[in-house]
C-alpha cells in the first residue's frame, strides 16, 4: 500500500475538488414557447416555431456559440385557448420555467399578460401575433416581435388620402370582417385613420369558420357603401374572396383588405377559381411583411428558409426568426448569462437587420416593433396571382385609441 505524507492529501483533494466544480457545466435556463400546433391556428404557429429555430441557429452559427448550454425550449400547445393556455404557463413556472415566449390570438396573449409580468415577473415576448391594441404594456420585461393591428389598417387608411380609388369626396365605406377580437381591431383601426377623409355607414360582422358568405354579403351590398374593407385570414380568406367574386360583388363595390388574406398561400388557392372568377384582381391590399420584398436580409432568409422547410416563409415565420436572432444575440452580449430584464433590455437595443425592411429592427416606448407598411395590388399574371408593390408606408406608429 502506497503512502502519502498527510500534506500531499490535502493538497491533491482540493485539487480534485477543484477540477470537478469547474468541469460540470451550468444546467441550462428553461424557456417556455407557447404556440397553437392544433385547431385554426395550426399553421402560424408551426411557421412562428420553424422561424423562430431558424433564426436561432442561424445567430449562434454566425456567432460560433453553443446555446443549448445556456437555455433550452419547451413547445407546449396552446389550442388557441386562454383558460388552457394560463394552466399551462402557470405549470411551467411551477416546473422552473423563466421566460414565456411565442403566443399567436390577441385573446391568448392578452389573458397571460399580467399573470407572467406582474405574478411570474418573468420575460414576456410575443412573436406570434398578440395584436389587439390592448396587448400594448409599457414594461421592462416586455417585447412584441410583432405589431398591432393598426399596422395591418394604418397603411390602407393612409394610402387612400393620397390615393383615393372613388371620385366620392367623402367616400361611404363599410367594414365585413370575421366576428373576433383580430377583426374587430383592424375595422377600428381604420375607422381612426380614415375618419376625417370618410364616412363608416356600418359593419357586417361574419360568423367564425361559416363555410358560406352569401347572407353577409348580401347585407353589405344593401348598405351601397362606396368601397368595402374586408377582413379576413387563412380559411376565413378563401372562402370571403371566393364568394366576393363568385356573387360579383367587386363589380359594384371596390374592395380593399390588409395582407393577411393576400399571403403567397392564399394567393395559390384563390389561382384555382381565377378562370372562373377573377378571384382576387385588382384588390388593393397591405401588409407589414411579404417574402417577396426586395432586401437583402428578406433575400436570405428567404432562401435559408427555404432550403430547410421547402416552402416560401410567412410573416409568422418572420417574426420568429427575428426573435430567435435577438434572442442570441442578448445571450451572447450577456455571456450565457440569464437576467431577464437584461435579455429583453438588450433584445431591444442590440442591432439586428430584419428582412421585414432590410433595415436595423427598432421598438416604440410599449416595447412594440416599428414596421413599415406595403401597398400591393393584385394582378393576373398568365393563370396565377400576384402581388405587385405599389407604395409603402414607412415607420408607422400605433394611433392611441383614447
Amino acid at each position: 500500500m502506497i503512502r502519502f505524507p498527510r500534506m500531499r492529501i490535502r493538497l491533491l483533494v482540493l485539487l480534485s475538488g477543484f477540477l470537478v466544480a469547474t468541469s460540470v457545466p451550468a444546467e441550462p435556463v428553461k424557456l417556455t414557447v407557447l404556440l397553437p400546433f392544433s385547431n385554426v391556428l395550426k399553421h402560424n404557429g408551426i411557421s412562428a416555431k420553424n422561424g423562430f429555430l431558424l433564426g436561432i441557429n442561424q445567430e449562434a452559427s454566425d456567432r460560433n456559440v453553443q446555446w443549448k448550454t445556456w437555455v433550452t425550449f419547451e413547445f407546449l400547445d396552446t389550442r388557441s385557448d386562454k383558460t388552457y393556455s394560463l394552466q399551462l404557463a402557470r405549470e411551467a413556472m411551477v416546473n422552473g420555467s423563466k421566460a414565456f415566449l411565442g403566443f399567436m390570438s390577441s385573446g391568448v396573449t392578452l389573458h397571460l399578460r399580467d399573470y407572467i409580468l406582474d405574478e411570474a415577473k418573468v420575460p414576456f415576448i410575443v412573436f406570434g401575433a398578440g395584436n389587439a391594441s390592448t396587448v400594448r404594456r409599457q414594461h421592462p420585461l416586455f417585447l412584441r416581435l410583432t405589431n398591432d393591428t393598426q399596422y395591418y389598417s394604418l397603411p390602407l387608411a393612409l394610402w387612400l388620402k393620397k390615393h383615393p380609388i372613388v371620385p366620392a369626396p367623402k367616400p361611404r365605406w363599410v367594414c365585413i370582417y370575421a366576428d373576433y377580437n383580430w377583426g374587430v381591431s383592424i375595422c377600428d383601426g381604420f375607422k381612426r385613420a380614415y375618419q376625417n377623409v370618410g364616412v363608416e355607414i356600418g359593419r357586417v360582422p361574419v360568423p367564425f369558420k361559416t363555410v358560406d358568405k352569401k347572407k353577409e354579403l348580401v347585407q353589405l351590398t344593401k348598405l351601397e357603401p362606396d368601397f368595402a374593407l374586408g377582413v379576413f385570414g387563412g380559411g376565413e380568406a378563401q372562402v370571403f374572396m371566393r364568394d366576393y367574386f363568385r356573387f360579383k360583388v367587386h363589380e359594384k363595390i371596390p374592395l380593399i383588405t390588409p395582407g393577411s388574406a393576400f399571403t403567397s398561400g392564399l394567393l395559390l388557392t384563390y389561382a384555382k377559381t381565377l378562370k372562373k372568377y377573377d378571384t382576387g384582381v385588382g384588390v388593393l391590399n397591405a401588409h407589414v411583411y411579404s417574402s417577396m420584398l426586395d432586401n437583402k436580409a428578406n433575400q436570405n432568409f428567404v432562401k435559408l428558409y427555404q432550403e430547410v422547410h421547402h416552402t416560401v416563409p410567412n410573416i409568422y415565420a418572420m417574426r420568429g426568426y427575428d426573435a430567435g436572432r435577438l434572442l442570441i444575440k442578448a445571450l451572447t452580449k450577456l455571456e450565457g448569462k440569464w437576467d431577464g430584464v437584461r435579455v429583453v433590455e438588450q433584445m431591444k437595443t442590440l442591432p439586428v437587420i430584419s428582412p421585414r425592411h432590410g433595415e436595423q429592427l427598432q421598438f416604440d416606448s410599449h416595447g412594440d416593433a416599428i414596421n413599415p407598411g406595403y401597398l400591393f395590388m393584385t394582378k393576373r399574371q398568365d393563370d396565377q396571382l400576384v402581388n405587385e408593390l405599389i407604395g409603402q408606408v414607412p415607420s408607422m406608429r400605433v394611433i392611441d385609441s383614447q
